[in-house]
This record gives C-alpha cells, sequence and structure tokens, in this order.
C-alpha cells in the first residue's frame, strides 16, 4: 500500500513539474513576443549581430564593434533589371549559421521589393523582406526593406549600384 501512495505521489508530482515548466516557457515566450513588438512600436534599434540596444549608440554596437548600415531608398531601372535578368536561375547557397540579415535596399513599394527579391534569388542570392512602418513627417509610411546575408552583401550592393536609377531623399529615418 506504501509503494502505491509513494508512487501515485511522486507520478502527480513530476506531472505537476511538467506543467509548471510547460507553463513557465509559454509565459516566457509570450513575454518576449510582447516585448519585441513594444520595441518595434517604439522604435528602439538593436544590433543585428548581438541584439545590443543602440538607442545611446546609434553609430556603432559597443558590444561587438558592428556598426549599423543604413540602406537608403533609390529607384531602380527595372527595365533595366528585366533586360538583365538572368537566363538560368543559379542555385541558392546555403546560409552559415553565423551569418545574419542585413538591410540593403528600401522601397516604397511592396511590388517593387518583390520583383527585386526575386531578381536576387535567380542570382543566386537569398533575399528577405521586412515590412517596415515608421511616422515621418506627421503621416504614417510603410515601406519595405529587402535584406540579404552578410555574406553576400557585397555582391547585392554591386547590384543596386548597377541597377540605379537617380538617388531619392526621403524624411524616412530608420
Amino acid at each position: 500500500m506504501i509503494d502505491v501512495l509513494f508512487n501515485l505521489t511522486t507520478g502527480l508530482l513530476l506531472i505537476a513539474v511538467v506543467v509548471g515548466s510547460l507553463l513557465w516557457l509559454v509565459s516566457f515566450a509570450a513575454r518576449s513576443a510582447l516585448k519585441k513588438i513594444e520595441e518595434e512600436k517604439r522604435g528602439v534599434r538593436r544590433c543585428e549581430k548581438c541584439g545590443y540596444d543602440l538607442r545611446a549608440t546609434p553609430n556603432g554596437c559597443p558590444e561587438c564593434g558592428r556598426v549599423p548600415t543604413e540602406p537608403k531608398i533609390i529607384l531602380l531601372n527595372f527595365a533595366k533589371i528585366g533586360a538583365r535578368w538572368p537566363r538560368s536561375s543559379r542555385t541558392l547557397r546555403r546560409v552559415g549559421l553565423q551569418e545574419t540579415l542585413q538591410p540593403l535596399w528600401l522601397s516604397e513599394s511592396m511590388a517593387e521589393a518583390e520583383f527585386f527579391a526575386r531578381f536576387l534569388i535567380a542570382c543566386g542570392i537569398p533575399p528577405a523582406i521586412k515590412v517596415i512602418q515608421r511616422n515621418a513627417s506627421g503621416r504614417q509610411v510603410r515601406i519595405a526593406q529587402v535584406e540579404v546575408w552578410e555574406d553576400d552583401l557585397d555582391r547585392a550592393k554591386e547590384l543596386v549600384e548597377m541597377f540605379k536609377a537617380e538617388a531619392r531623399t526621403a524624411d524616412l529615418s530608420l
């Protein structure tokens, strides 16, 4: 009888520990997600490499030394891109475990960002598109930011320079 009670008590205790651990894990994940959303709303910038808060040091990360690169809104000549589209798509390279996404180019048009991202894929460069909402000159602006992995950044910047039509300045500070 004592063995049965001991096994029952041990089993209930084990179940309580497992359920408690799962509840703690879910609450931790939810708090982390809510904190990230709140930081994005407030415009808190973090280092892409180590996650350090860059509000006090916007020109560089004191933790890892990375200097943040700010993409600009640039008009691209999409007719020229269409004419230079690769006839056969290259195979996308595997991304390294330590690589981070780097901002490459901004566009006020999601269609342009998607077109350029498809061109990068055809050139063998795996891109990502991030939608950023910022308050510029008292109005809410939605910007598409095309990002590439850090090992592809130089090659992708060359493509942006090759197809650049003209620079456009805008009050869209990131």
